[in-house]
């Protein structure tokens, strides 16, 4: 309904616009004619005289000129839209609306390279639903799904504007959170770690638990996103250790500094010579 009433807003105002140029054109004529003494004026005829002249020519006019180019404008810009809608299904994880690994890995490499160019905080963190096969053996893959589902929303909602969140394969979730140090990130998973632990998850009717293990690592200057994965991947592995060990999710942090390993129960400050100092968590 828009792009039709646009369309017309568009030729109308297209053929105002012939309209008005014969017209004034037409109108000059007469008056060069009649100072150089070849018509006889009268400011009623000339009008009317221009003004049917202007109305009979614009249609042709527009329709010779004016009505192509808008046609290849329009096909123009349906042409764009469809492009880039392709390009944000090529980007999606049809089964839970994030991002899927193509896109999250090529948001991730634009944050890392903008964290880099103003020396800003970027952190990551990997998520893996620890129970999740239980549930696909108990429930089926359809309602494991529905599971997927049910965790990219309430990832996307524990997240700010800013932040991405993208599906990598399987179970398993990569989150981008810009502007956000270690510490920081290791409280927000430590925060959706508990979300999953808690009670109440259900899907039409159908109670079932979850829990989930994430590592998380802070980008350093000069990363190579290949590197960034291997220690966030190398963090989760980490967290899923300590989480079958404590029979719960967990946070495993991997630290700005070489060799030190940092888990989310233990650190609150990773100095940079590398010593880890243990705190309770606030």
């Amino acid at each position: 309904m828009f792009p039709i009433t646009q369309r017309f807003r568009r030729a109308g105002g297209a053929l105002l616009g012939i309209v008005a140029i014969v017209f004034v054109a037409e109108t000059a004529v007469m008056g060069i004619l009649f100072l150089v003494g070849l018509a006889t004026w009268n400011p009623m005829v000339a009008v009317l005289d221009a003004l049917l002249l202007a109305i009979l020519i614009a249609a042709p006019v527009y329709g010779l000129m004016l009505l192509p180019v808008h046609r290849e404008h329009d096909k123009r810009l349906e042409a764009e839209r469809r492009a880039r809608e392709l390009d944000r299904l090529a980007m999606s994880d049809p089964l839970t609306g994030v991002l899927n690994r193509r896109g999250i890995l090529a948001r991730l490499l634009e944050a890392m390279a903008h964290a880099e160019r103003y020396e800003r905080h970027l952190s990551v963190a990997m998520l893996d639903l620890d129970r999740f096969k239980r549930v696909n053996d108990r429930h089926g893959h359809a309602f494991g799904d529905g599971v997927l589902r049910h965790v990219a929303n309430r990832l996307s909602s524990a997240l700010r504007a800013a932040d991405l969140i993208g599906r990598l394969g399987g179970d398993e979730f990569l989150i981008v959170l810009p502007e956000t140090e270690l510490e920081l990130a290791v409280g927000w998973a430590d925060r959706v770690r508990r979300l999953m632990d808690e009670d109440g998850h259900g899907i039409d009717g159908v109670p079932f638990d979850l829990a989930a293990s994430i590592g998380v690592c802070e980008v350093v200057a000069h990363e190579k996103l290949s590197h960034l994965l291997r220690r966030v991947d190398r963090a989760l592995y980490r967290a899923k250790e300590l989480g079958r060990r404590e029979g719960r999710g967990a946070v495993f942090a991997m630290p700005l500094a070489p060799r030190a390993e940092v888990a989310a129960d233990a650190v609150r400050q990773v100095p940079a010579g590398g010593e880890v100092v243990q705190g309770e968590r606030h």
